[in-house]
């Protein structure tokens, strides 16, 4: 059975080179690559048990293996719990019909909210001072996906109904604007 590495492979002009083998800086790996395809399962299971892939395949699960890649991966572990309670907070606070900013010389409700929850979550504590989602568009961008959310549930329970009802109130405001409130 071929595995993901096997066909890690690029076509340039009707060609198929291993990437995997370039990477080893052999001079043989630099062969015009592979052109007739009437025979290519036989090359590719020949080229597959050549010594410079199985070289090519070791060097790149060594590189998958290493602390780096474990390190990697716990720091993408922390900005994801992060992002999840940035996000979850958001939402907390436009539920509420809270405001998530403040004023220029405020930290706002959501910092304030996320610093408090930082106090209880090591992953988010580790990654609020360097966190790229805080700012006013990114705020702007979860609303949105949050909204988004909110419609398809309403539609979706409009489309499955046989019958639904709308019920829309107005009034003006005290400077003369119709204000409307859908329900």
């Amino acid at each position: 059975m071929w595995g993901l590495i096997q066909f890690f492979a690029i076509r340039v002009q009707k060609l198929i080179v291993c990437l995997l083998s370039l990477t080893t800086k052999n001079e043989d790996a630099l062969q015009p690559g592979f052109k007739n395809w009437k025979q290519a399962l036989e090359k590719f299971n020949e080229h597959q048990k050549s010594a410079r892939h199985r070289h090519a395949v070791q060097q790149l699960q060594h590189i998958k293996s290493g602390p780096a890649a474990a390190q990697k991966a716990a720091d993408q572990a922390s900005a994801r719990a992060a992002f999840l309670a940035v996000f979850g907070s958001i939402g907390y606070l436009a539920r509420q019909g809270l405001a998530l900013r403040g004023q220029e010389d405020s930290p706002g409700n959501l910092m304030q909210l996320l610093e408090l929850h930082s106090e209880d979550s090591q992953p988010l504590r580790s990654q609020l001072p360097r966190t790229k989602f805080l700012s006013p568009d990114s705020q702007n961008e979860v609303l949105d996906l949050l909204v988004y959310g909110i419609q398809q549930v309403i539609v979706n329970a409009v489309q499955s109904s046989k019958q639904f009802g709308v019920i829309v109130d107005g009034t003006q405001d005290s400077s003369g604007h119709e204000q409307v409130t859908v329900y």
